[in-house]
């Protein structure tokens, strides 16, 4: 439940369009604006101005197989000022006096797997599905991850 007000009228008379994903984990609402053109500098009362416009403060490389996600720090930063917490769904930095909670998520759609695989249940218990289930939503081995503080010779 979102209970925050609009910074910007809508048009109520409108139909709200909705978009959801397969897996039924996000969904997206299109909405009508009262005013057709009207430039809205933010979604809700209260935010900062194009705050969905914002870089976000690292640089992120994915591939199949392999995620690099790079955080320029200042030069006087020191391995024990950084907090690095990775889980099977996500990573979490924190810097002491430069980032205090950078979290990202990782996502894979967990049908494509069972999609790819023409393989049965083979008359497996409830117990040995819910395994398999878990298995499937992990998206990051952290035994296998690694972080580092590189020093930048320019």
């Amino acid at each position: 439940v979102i209970e925050r007000r609009f910074a910007f009228p809508i048009d109520a008379q409108a139909p709200i369009e909705t978009c959801m994903s397969s897996d039924r984990r996000r969904v997206t609402l299109a909405l009508t604006k009262a005013r057709p053109g009207e430039t809205w500098k933010r979604l809700f009362e209260g935010d900062p101005d194009y705050a969905r416009c914002l870089e976000p403060p690292y640089r992120l490389q994915e591939s199949g197989q392999e995620a690099v996600l790079e955080l320029e720090l200042p030069f006087w930063i020191e391995p024990s000022d950084v907090k690095v917490e990775v889980t099977a769904r996500g990573v979490r930095v924190r810097v002491a006096g430069e980032v205090s909670n950078l979290r990202r998520t990782f996502w894979n759609d967990p049908d494509a797997k069972r999609k790819n695989t023409n393989s049965g249940d083979g008359g497996s218990g409830g117990g040995a599905r819910q395994k398999q289930q878990q298995q499937d939503h992990v998206i990051i081995l952290a035994e296998e991850t690694a972080w580092s503080l590189d020093r930048e010779t320019a």
